[in-house]
């Protein structure tokens, strides 16, 4: 899987790349595992807590090793999606 790859399954059961900005506009860049498809979240009745999102920074590319934030900087708009990022208030 490249970059690209995982960039276009966002939001998808799978592990995928998210792109978005801080509050302050600076870039953000994310490795984000999904249970469900977003918008498909199931209730769930258990016993244990699950993550149904789970998400970390990252800032370099783990396929390639460039600084993402100084690669994608001109870009960084166009590959925004908004709601694919877990809302944290």
């Amino acid at each position: 899987m490249s970059f690209k790859e995982r960039y276009d399954s966002a939001g998808g059961r799978t592990i995928a790349v998210v792109v978005d900005r801080f509050s302050d506009g600076t870039p953000h860049f994310l490795i984000q595992s999904r249970a469900f498809v977003r918008g498909m979240e199931q209730p769930l009745n258990l016993s244990v807590p699950v993550s149904l999102v789970n998400e970390d920074t990252m800032h370099f590319c783990p396929w390639c090793g460039v600084l993402l934030r100084d690669w994608y900087r001109k870009w960084v708009d166009e590959l925004t999606r908004v709601g694919l990022m877990i809302d944290r208030g």
